[in-house]
């Protein structure tokens, strides 16, 4: 789904309809998979509905996951102004992040939860490193972040705009 929109964004032509095609089968999947998982994680992880129950910020990343998702079907409709591409994708970053974020709201402090006895669960507290070595790591972290950002920015803008595949196949 979410590379499928990039394709959409990215691209022009017969792979720019394919990919919307794909990746609005792929949006009808997530849909239906999420709700499956849902349930599922609910029924092997009862401690989840407890957590997202004392944290209200939840249910609003949830509601925000479900814009995400309609916001990427409607924006990738067949025939759609090319303006809308983005909107897709960027819905789909949407519904990725608030996803992500409901399930840190829901683990908190697990790392690694335990199915049987809660407290044998892996927290983030039980499971950190000593602070000089998070200390040391951080040092590290910050200029290796920098030029990873760096690096990125450098590659979007030099391959910024779409890739008409027609013209990129006579200079390969």
């Amino acid at each position: 789904m979410h590379g499928g929109l990039w394709l959409v964004h990215k691209t022009t032509g017969e792979l720019k309809e394919r990919s919307r095609a794909f990746a609005r089968r792929g949006l009808l999947a997530t849909a239906a998979l999420g709700v499956v998982v849902c349930l599922a994680s609910w029924r092997v992880q009862p401690q989840l509905q407890q957590q997202l129950a004392a944290r209200p910020a939840a249910h609003l990343l949830t509601l925000l996951a479900a814009a995400g998702l309609v916001g990427a079907w409607r924006f990738s409709r067949r025939g759609s102004p090319e303006s809308w591409d983005a909107w897709a994708f960027l819905s789909s970053c949407l519904f990725l992040t608030s996803l992500l974020g409901v399930t840190a709201f829901g683990l908190h402090p697990f790392v690694l939860p335990s199915n049987g006895e809660p407290a044998l669960g892996l927290t983030v507290h039980n499971a950190a490193a000593p602070a000089e070595a998070l200390a040391t790591a951080l040092y590290w972290w910050v200029p290796g972040v920098g030029l990873a950002a760096g690096y990125t920015a450098f590659v979007y803008r030099r391959f910024r705009g779409r890739i008409d595949v027609n013209t990129a196949a006579n200079h390969v």
